[in-house]
């Protein structure tokens, strides 16, 4: 099943092509420094030993959250893609193609995706080419990277509910999403000081 291997759409993972792995929220740094704390002043370890790390606390209850939407109409979901990107599509089976997970259908977005991707990094570089021309090329490769990125362009995602118009038959993605959309909301209302 196309389901058990969750290839995240909208590119929600953490970065290397090579390990498409889900990024979770930031750890807990304090827990962090408390189960690795160094050995108290005076206690030595033997030679080939090795420290145990305490395990962290087992957590009260699973977390569940609702399930990310779902946009049936289908032409809805078409008009909500153009009038975003202020385009009119004149072959909408692209459209379609591009909005559609491979657990839904054999023709998935991914071919798009990869013909995409290269014309997001060919429209970067043109972009920050023309408008850096004393930065170097180490530094404007930087810059591409930091805003064609896969963390970039998932928050990009969440920000216009892209998630609800892909067509999808898959629970694990739509779990790995949604905690995905909740932890980028947190960070927007702790950033901004507000609560849910």
């Amino acid at each position: 099943s196309h389901c058990d291997q969750v290839s995240i759409p909208f590119r929600f993972f953490d970065g290397g092509a090579s390990s498409p792995k889900f990024r979770l929220p930031p750890p807990d740094l304090d827990l962090a420094r408390r189960t690795s704390a160094p050995a108290r002043q005076g206690e030595m370890m033997k030679p080939g030993s090795r420290k145990r790390r305490a395990s962290p606390p087992a957590p009260s209850a699973p977390v569940t959250l609702p399930p990310p939407g779902f946009v049936a109409d289908r032409e809805e979901a078409a008009a909500r893609v153009e009038r975003l990107l202020q385009y009119q599509f004149n072959n909408r089976s692209l459209l379609e193609e591009a909005l559609t997970h491979q657990s839904f259908a054999a023709a998935s977005y991914q071919r798009l995706e990869f013909v995409g991707d290269a014309a997001l990094g060919l429209a970067f570089s043109n972009f920050l080419y023309l408008t850096n021309p004393t930065v170097g090329p180490g530094a404007l490769s930087t810059l591409r990277a930091a805003n064609i990125s896969t963390e970039k362009l998932a928050r990009v995602a969440v920000r216009h509910d892209l998630y609800p118009l892909l067509r999808r038959n898959c629970p694990r993605l739509d779990l790995l999403v949604g905690q995905f959309i909740q932890s980028v909301k947190q960070e927007l209302e702790d950033d901004l000081g507000t609560t849910p």
